[in-house]
């Protein structure tokens, strides 16, 4: 894990959840030369080793990184998970992107850090509401980008997709 703990290219990268999403990111971006710490509870260490990536508390993870990433699934516990407490702890600098659930940022808390200046900006492909209204305040930042949720639309998901449910009528057919 050394090479990422010098932190080449000065930037480093925070990724909240390291499951099969977040993990996936750590091993695209390990070209890029970029300091890589991930905060997962619920991860083993082995998961950490085996992406090359360092290990790091919430805290720690909100305070040092240029970019947090949010990988999660949305549950009780991670509903409003990037509040106005982890939006304090985050560089002036950084910027915050979402690419798990809408409903894991509270969008009020963002809004404000935005106006204060707390983060430089987000980059959000899922909202609380979608699609995201017009009057929307995160509207009105021009360093935010939005995107479209569907990363799986590519030809390989697309495929996985269609695969999946011909074995789901197949098995229903034989039975």
């Amino acid at each position: 894990m050394g090479r990422r703990q010098d932190g080449y290219g000065g930037i480093t990268i925070g990724i909240i959840g390291l499951g099969r999403i977040g993990s996936r990111l750590a091993d695209l971006l390990a070209p890029w030369r970029v300091r890589i710490i991930a905060y997962d509870p619920y991860q083993k260490d082995q998961q950490f080793i085996l992406h090359d990536v360092e290990r790091a508390e919430l805290n720690d993870l909100l305070e040092q990184s240029d970019v947090v990433t949010l990988h999660t699934n949305l549950t009780s516990e991670t509903k409003g998970f990037m509040d106005a407490t982890k939006f304090l702890r985050m560089k002036d600098s950084a910027y915050l992107l979402n690419a798990s659930r809408g409903a894991v940022i509270d969008e009020n808390a963002l809004i404000k850090a935005l106006d204060l200046g707390q983060i430089a900006g987000a980059a959000i492909d899922v909202f609380e509401e979608e699609p995201l209204p017009r009057d929307n305040r995160l509207r009105d930042f021009k360093q935010n980008i939005f995107g479209t949720h569907n990363g799986s639309n590519t030809l390989e998901g697309v495929d996985k997709v269609s695969i999946k449910v011909l074995d789901i009528m197949k098995s229903y057919i034989r039975k």
